[in-house]
């Protein structure tokens, strides 16, 4: 829905994303916990580590889904090496540095051990009762095109793996440090001039740490890396929007960016309902 905003008319793409806004407002309200103790804001501390072994209330649940299943996929292009490895019975591992290695030390291609093209071959040959062996000396062509193969596809591996890997650590970056995260959201709010003040930059904290947390940054992630900037900006300031009408009084929300900012915004960490925003 949020792809399809960015060919449709500017009234239907406001529509379009302030229907988006309030489905994501309503889902991170039922993600929330309405009670607060002791047990709770030990289970949201230890979240923020341990973020895929908790509960969806936690607000890390699809964060910690996602990165396990990014992890799953590193192991997956690491098994790959080791049953190539068992399969051919040799040392595949490192195949194709072997074949780098000399090929910039000798400039010219060489027969590889591995896949030879000449060997000595063992068969029979039955002469009335008598069974007749022999060895002699065969030529393999096959092994020319095998080699080129399992060369191509170990590099392909290669590269699969450098690119997974580096693609979940940067989601890891991304996902585990939370100035980050805070810096992600208040740049497309900047972008519409919606922080102005200082206590506007101390309710953007509580904004993305109370409200949105982990999972709704991540989810604010994908829909960025699905779009455009535009959507996601337009997307970012119509929850902003949502969270000030709901969570901060109007008579404060009004205030004059010169006036006292003193007891604009008080928070309670780890209880979300509406009286402890206040």
């Amino acid at each position: 829905m949020s792809n399809a905003s960015l060919m449709s008319t500017p009234d239907d793409r406001t529509k379009n994303i302030s229907q988006i806004a309030k489905y994501l407002h309503r889902w991170i309200e039922c993600q929330q916990d309405y009670h607060s103790n002791i047990l709770v804001r030990m289970r949201h501390r230890f979240s923020n580590i341990f973020c895929f072994c908790y509960g969806k209330r936690d607000g890390t649940f699809l964060t910690g889904y996602y990165l396990f299943i990014k992890l799953l996929y590193c192991a997956n292009v690491v098994g790959q090496f080791f049953l190539l490895n068992a399969f051919m019975a040799m040392d595949y591992n490192v195949f194709g540095f072997e074949v780098l290695d000399y090929l910039l030390s000798n400039g010219e291609w060489k027969e590889s051990p591995k896949f030879p093209r000449v060997t000595l071959c063992d068969f029979q040959i039955r002469q009335l009762n008598n069974v007749q062996r022999y060895t002699i000396q065969c030529v393999l062509p096959i092994n020319l095109f095998n080699e080129k193969i399992f060369i191509f596809i170990w590099f392909w591996l290669f590269l699969v793996s450098v690119l997974t890997f580096i693609n979940y650590f940067s989601w890891v970056f991304y996902c585990t440090f939370k100035e980050k995260k805070l810096q992600y959201v208040k740049k497309y709010l900047k972008m519409e001039h919606e922080i102005r003040t200082g206590m506007d930059k101390k309710l953007a904290r509580k904004f993305v740490e109370t409200y949105l947390r982990d999972d709704g940054v991540f989810i604010l992630r994908v829909v960025g890396k699905n779009s455009s900037d535009m959507v996601l900006t337009d997307l970012v300031v119509n929850l902003w929007k949502i969270f000030k009408d709901t969570y901060v009084p109007s008579k404060q929300s009004n205030r004059s960016p010169g006036s006292d900012d003193t007891d604009y915004f008080r928070l309670n960490g780890g209880d979300t309902t509406k009286e402890n925003y206040v």
